[in-house]
This record gives structure tokens, C-alpha cells and sequence, in this order.
């Protein structure tokens, strides 16, 4: 039997969860967006990253949004190779989020990409 999450599952019922995922995706892309254009955008505002100086699993996936959003795909795959995956999953999420459809997650995939995820920041924790 396939194990399968719900995206707003048990988050003060289905339907404030579906709204809080339907207005916080646009935030996110338009903050990317208008990142690059505010003051003080070249420092970085990972809490893992200023309190260690490390990089996080994560780190880069900013910038490959920002990177997307200008459609410069390539530098976006430079900054982190799953900025891609990500975006495309926000976009597919939403529209069925908005189409009034139950996002659904398969637990098998959600594992592959936490194994990419950390694979990927360990490769660059490495070079």
C-alpha cells in the first residue's frame, strides 16, 4: 500500500491551511523576485550559516529561486541543483491547491528528495 501525506493536514482544519498555502506560494516567488532590488540583499540570512558558518542542506535554494526568476535557469542549477524541483513542486501544489484538489504527497518521493536534499549539501560540504 502506497503511503501518501496530505500537504495541510491537521493545520487548523483543511480549509485555513489551504489558504495560508494559497497566499504564502506568490509571496514567495515575489519575494524572489524583488530580493535582488532591496538594500542589504548580499548578506545572507541563514541562521545556520551566521551562527556556524557552515553551509546549510538548503543553502543556494534562495538564489536558485531568484536565479529562476530572472529565467536564467543554468544559474539557478549552479546555486542549487534542487531550486528546480522545488519551484516546479510549488507551482504544481498550488494550482491544485487552487483548483480545490487535496494536495497529496507520496512518503517514497519526499524521501528520495531528503536523500537528494542532503546528498547534494554533503557533496558541497566536501568540494
Amino acid at each position: 500500500m502506497e503511503k501518501i501525506l496530505t500537504l495541510y493536514q491537521g493545520y487548523r482544519g483543511e480549509k485555513s491551511g489551504r489558504l495560508i498555502f494559497l497566499i504564502a506560494v506568490p509571496l514567495i516567488f515575489a519575494f524572489a523576485y524583488l530580493y535582488p532590488y532591496l538594500p542589504g540583499h548580499e548578506h545572507p540570512f541563514c541562521a545556520i550559516k551566521i551562527g556556524t558558518g557552515v553551509d546549510c542542506p538548503g543553502c543556494g535554494m534562495t538564489r536558485a529561486f531568484l536565479a529562476l526568476a530572472r529565467g536564467d535557469i543554468s544559474q539557478s542549477f549552479k546555486y542549487h541543483p534542487l531550486g528546480l524541483v522545488v519551484a516546479a513542486w510549488l507551482v504544481w501544489a498550488w494550482s491544485c491547491s487552487a483548483a480545490g484538489r487535496q494536495v497529496r504527497v507520496n512518503v517514497i518521493l519526499a524521501y528520495i528528495f531528503l536523500a537528494a536534499l542532503i546528498g547534494i549539501w554533503i557533496v558541497k560540504l566536501i568540494m
